[in-house]
């Protein structure tokens, strides 16, 4: 069971990143690789994807399930923000600009994007994507699971470990630059 969870979390998670990538290539005009990670998945979008399918099902109405998949994409939004945010001093989206948002972090227009994806999702994508991935042998399911969840680990290690050396590498010009100009540390205060 758990195998097809990480499958469906890939796959949610790899939709999630083309959306993003397409979006946001589109709105700037230019290729835009979307994602905190590497490689070309969007786990907030995997997270959320599972929280639906676990909580909502498909036995609720479109309604039902448009309110609260809203809801709960909304919630997942927030708080990876502000984990975000609080462990790497970052924003990785900001909805300061757009009306109803909360601390920029979420906002009126994205949870009803949401809302209608949970729909999308629920009524149309995963029946087919389920069908498609219950025709694989399980054996299959298990070793796709088992390496994506190699791939993902792997790739988390090595962002966080770059992230550290860039926090790193900052913090040293940081203090070169103190040390050259020591006034610059007295505007600061």
């Amino acid at each position: 069971m758990i195998s097809y969870i990480i499958i469906y979390f890939a796959a949610y998670s790899v939709f999630g990143w083309v959306y993003e990538t397409a979006l946001c290539s589109i709105r700037e005009k230019k290729a835009v690789n979307r994602g905190f990670l590497n490689g070309p998945y969007c786990p907030i979008y995997g997270v959320g994807a599972v929280i639906f399918l676990a909580l909502l099902k498909n036995e609720g109405s479109e309604l039902i399930i448009f309110i609260f998949g809203g809801i709960i994409a909304s919630a997942v939004e927030y708080l990876t923000s502000f984990a975000m945010e609080k462990l790497f001093d970052a924003r990785w989206w900001d909805y300061s600009s757009y009306p109803f948002n909360l601390n920029g972090r979420v906002c009126l227009a994205a949870s009803v994007v949401f809302g209608i994806f949970a729909v999308a999702l629920l009524k149309v994508i995963h029946p087919f994507v389920k069908k498609v991935i219950l025709s694989i042998p399980h054996v299959l399911i298990i070793a796709l699971a088992g390496a994506f969840t190699v791939a993902f680990i792997l790739d988390l290690f090595i962002t966080l470990q770059g992230i550290g050396d860039m926090n790193g590498a900052l913090s040293r010009q940081e203090k070169r630059l103190l040390k050259a100009f020591p006034t610059l540390n007295e505007k600061r205060k």
